[in-house]
């Protein structure tokens, strides 16, 4: 990462890094979240040889029904 390296570097506290590239210490401090949607892909497909003859709305109601999920990730 850029800011560990110049802080490495140049020995400067986040405060100074953050002030000096014009960026919240917030956006230096973010980590990433995992993301999962290699779990709700196999879901769902476990969902489609079980129930084959599901349309969308279905696939995604039994899938809302084991996990909670918000219905934009299911499309």
């Amino acid at each position: 990462m850029i800011v560990e390296s110049i802080r490495e570097r140049f020995g400067l506290a986040q405060r100074k890094i953050s002030r000096c590239l014009g960026i919240a210490r917030s956006t230096l401090r973010y980590k990433k979240k995992q993301n999962d949607d290699f779990q709700i892909v196999s879901e769902i497909k476990s969902i489609i040889q079980e129930y084959p003859n599901y349309g969308c709305q279905m696939i995604g109601l039994k899938l809302r029904q084991t996990r909670k999920i918000n219905h934009k990730r299911e499309e």
